[in-house]
């Protein structure tokens, strides 16, 4: 939490840093949303073994302020997802469940920026841009404390989506998302299963369903 506090005071200060002499075209905006994620993980076989699929379901939300520079916009958002699994052991691709449970909880962390693009369709709204991930993984294993993993992983993001407008103030939208986390599984404890199918990447891809409401333009 205070990770989070921190980096959306700096992601505000940076917004205010901008020069409004420099400020060109439309006045700035904000855009709140709540969000669902549909991710799918890179390391498929590793999620599938100790959580029983490589898809798992988030939920969040976040900010976009827009039109920071012409239809420049800045981006900071947070989800949640969790998956209860077991501890496994790996033997000649077999895998074996050692009917130990294992709670998977990831916090990903997004910072970025992207460009809105005009269409003659003033409702609809399709955007791309980048940035810096921050991921808090955990996996607490309840009947081996001793095993518990608590890390952070640092990657990078791209998107691109679009949004519709419903009304002048309420939006919808979808947003798809390719999540780098480059060696993240060599770090944690899952690494033995992960090193057993030749899986290094904590990253993957993410479909995003949004609904939010906007202010200015």
């Amino acid at each position: 939490m205070r990770l989070f506090t921190r980096l959306t005071v700096m992601f505000a200060a940076a917004t205010l840093a901008v020069p409004s002499a420099a400020h060109a075209g439309p006045p700035i905006g904000l855009q709140a949303f709540a969000a669902i994620d549909f991710n799918q993980f890179a390391a498929s076989k590793t999620y599938k073994a100790v959580f029983g699929s490589s898809s798992i379901p988030g939920f969040g939300g976040g900010a976009d302020i827009t039109n920071i520079w012409s239809h420049l916009f800045v981006r900071v958002a947070v989800t949640h997802l969790s998956k209860t699994g077991s501890r496994v052991f790996i033997d000649g691709g077999q895998v074996f469940q050692l009917n130990q449970p294992a709670q998977l909880t990831l916090t990903p962390i997004e910072i970025g920026a992207g460009w809105r693009f005009v269409l003659k369709n003033p409702r609809l709204t399709p955007y791309a841009g980048g940035g810096a991930l921050i991921e808090s993984y955990k996996v607490v294993y309840s009947q081996s404390p001793d095993l518990n993993e608590s890390e952070t992983f640092k990657g990078s993001i791209f998107f691109g989506g679009a949004d519709f407008a419903i009304t002048k103030v309420l939006f919808v939208g979808g947003e798809a998302q390719v999540r780098v986390l480059p060696n993240a599984l060599q770090s944690s404890l899952a690494s033995s299963v992960a090193n057993a199918y030749n899986e290094k990447s904590g990253g993957g891809f993410t479909a995003r369903l949004t609904v939010g409401v906007r202010f200015g333009k």
